[in-house]
C-alpha cells in the first residue's frame, strides 16, 4: 500500500490523485479569484488589454519520438493551453533542465525543433535558462515553459450551456499510443504517429468562421472522458456523447485491447475538445475539416442539464464516465 505521505507517479497523471494533490497541498494556501477557475490559462488584464497566461513542464520519455521530440510537444502544449482560452501566442519563457551526459548534437536537435514551432506561430522566445543536474537525476531533459497570449475571443466553462454541441477536432489516443509502440518496439502499418501539434490555426479557424465558441479544452493527462468529467463537475451540468462517434486509429484500438487500456483515457497533444452553441457542432466539423490537423472532427456529444458524464456505447448500454484514477502510461507530456 502506498504511504499517503509519498508523492506517486500517479499525482502526475492529470486524474483524480493529481486533483487530490492539488487541492490538499497548493489551492488553499494560494487560491485567489484567477487560480481559482482552474482553466487551462489564466486570464489577465492589462491596460483594458486582455491576456492569457499559462505554465507548464514537460518530462516524456523518450524526448524523440515518431511525430516529435520534447521540444515540439513543449511548444505545443504551451500554445494549446493558450489556445483553449482563445489566445493567439505572443510570447514565450522557457527552463531547460539538462541531465550531465546528454548528447550536445541531441540537445541541438530539440532547440532546432522548439525555435521552428515557436515561429510557426509568429511568437518569440523572450526568457530562457539553463540547469545542468548530475548524472543519472534528470531523465535527460526537462523543459518548462510559459506563455503570453493576446485574447481574441471570450470563452470559458462558466459560458457553457444545455444544449451546447461537444466537438473533438480529429482522432484521440494517439500520442500515448506512439509513445507506448515506441517503448515497446512495436511496429505498426501504417507507422504510429504522435498528434503532437500547436493548434491556434485551427481555432483561429473556427473564429473567423464565426462559431460561437463557448469553451475548449486540449485533453491531454487524463484523455479525453477525464477532461469531459472534469468540465462536468466545475460547471455543475452533465454531458452525453455518443461512443460511436468518437474516432479512434485502427493501430490505436489495436494497442489498446493488446495492454488494456482504455483509449477515452489515454493523452492526446493534438486535439481541441470544442464547446459550442447548440446546432453549431455540425457547422465547425464541416469548418475544421478544410484544416489538415483537423480533417477528422465530428460531432460527438451535447451538454445536459443531468450531473455527470455519460457515455453513450457502440453495444447501445450507457456507462458512466469517472475521471482518471491512478495512471496508465506515465511520463507522456
Amino acid at each position: 500500500m502506498a504511504n499517503n505521505d509519498t508523492i506517486i507517479l500517479a499525482h502526475g497523471e492529470g486524474g483524480l490523485a493529481t486533483r487530490r494533490l492539488i487541492q490538499n497541498v497548493f489551492a488553499q494556501k494560494l487560491s485567489n479569484p484567477i487560480l481559482d477557475k482552474m482553466e487551462d490559462s489564466a486570464i489577465i488584464e492589462i491596460d483594458g488589454k486582455k491576456l492569457a497566461f499559462t505554465t507548464d513542464g514537460f518530462i516524456i520519455e523518450p524526448v524523440f519520438f515518431p511525430g516529435g521530440n520534447i521540444g515540439k510537444l513543449a511548444v505545443a502544449g504551451t500554445v494549446n493551453d493558450l489556445a483553449a482560452m482563445g489566445a493567439k501566442p505572443k510570447y514565450f519563457s522557457a527552463s531547460f533542465i539538462i541531465e550531465e551526459g546528454f548528447k550536445i548534437s541531441d540537445l541541438d536537435r530539440i532547440a532546432d525543433s522548439f525555435a521552428r514551432n515557436i515561429h510557426s506561430q509568429n511568437a518569440e522566445l523572450i526568457t530562457a535558462d539553463t540547469k545542468v543536474v548530475p548524472r543519472g537525476t534528470g531523465g535527460e531533459i526537462y523543459i518548462a515553459v510559459s506563455g503570453i497570449g493576446e485574447i481574441l475571443i471570450d470563452v470559458g466553462l462558466d459560458k457553457i450551456e444545455p444544449g451546447d454541441d461537444i466537438v473533438i477536432s480529429g482522432d484521440i489516443a494517439r500520442h500515448s499510443a506512439a509513445i507506448l509502440a515506441t517503448r515497446e518496439n512495436i511496429e505498426t502499418t501504417p507507422s504510429l504517429l504522435s498528434d503532437c501539434a500547436p493548434l491556434w490555426e485551427i481555432v483561429k479557424l473556427a473564429i473567423d468562421k464565426n462559431i460561437e465558441i463557448h469553451a475548449m479544452r486540449d485533453p491531454t493527462r487524463g484523455g479525453l472522458a477525464t477532461i469531459l468529467v472534469e468540465i462536468s463537475e466545475q460547471i455543475n451540468l452533465g454531458m452525453t456523447i455518443d461512443e460511436s462517434k468518437i474516432p479512434i486509429e485502427p493501430q490505436v484500438k489495436s494497442l489498446c485491447d493488446i495492454y488494456g487500456f482504455d483509449p477515452l483515457y489515454l493523452a492526446n497533444e493534438g486535439k481541441m475538445i470544442f464547446i459550442v452553441k447548440n446546432n453549431e457542432g455540425e457547422k465547425l466539423a464541416e469548418v475544421l475539416h478544410s484544416h489538415p490537423l483537423s480533417e477528422n472532427a465530428v460531432l460527438i456529444g451535447s451538454v445536459s442539464e443531468s450531473k455527470g458524464v455519460v457515455l453513450q456505447t457502440i453495444t447501445g448500454g450507457r456507462r458512466k464516465l469517472i475521471m482518471l484514477e491512478g495512471e496508465q502510461l506515465p511520463r507522456i507530456c
